[in-house]
This record gives C-alpha cells, sequence and structure tokens, in this order.
C-alpha cells in the first residue's frame, strides 16, 4: 500500500488525475486480458485509486485566519 501527501495546484492537480486514469484503465485491461486464462491461474485483485482534497480537523483549526 502506498499513501503519499503533498499540495497540489489545479493543473497539478488535473494531470494527476489523467495519470490516475491510466493506471485504472491498464488494471482493466490486464484483466480483461488475464480472463482468457484458466481460473486457477489468476487471482482476484482489488484496485482503489482516490486523490481528493483531506486535511485533519485540527490542522484546519491551527491554520491563520486570512
Amino acid at each position: 500500500m502506498l499513501f503519499v501527501t503533498g499540495r497540489l495546484s489545479k493543473s497539478s492537480r488535473e494531470a494527476m488525475l489523467v495519470r490516475l486514469r491510466r493506471v485504472a484503465n491498464e488494471f482493466a485491461d490486464l484483466h480483461n486480458d488475464d480472463t482468457r486464462r484458466p481460473f486457477d491461474e489468476c487471482t482476484a485483485m482489488h484496485m482503489l485509486v482516490a486523490i481528493r482534497p483531506w486535511e485533519l480537523s485540527k490542522f484546519a483549526e491551527m491554520q491563520r485566519r486570512k
């Protein structure tokens, strides 16, 4: 499992979403290819891909007011 955090601009967020969609599509393509293999050669796998704004409420409380 991977977990990373950072601050991204709007253009960086959009670029990241494009890449994540590409990875999700590749996973789906590999699954489709492997449906031709014997059932016992494959293992059920699941992939969760998410990116969203998130901040601990305690951190938000500590931010300077604008």
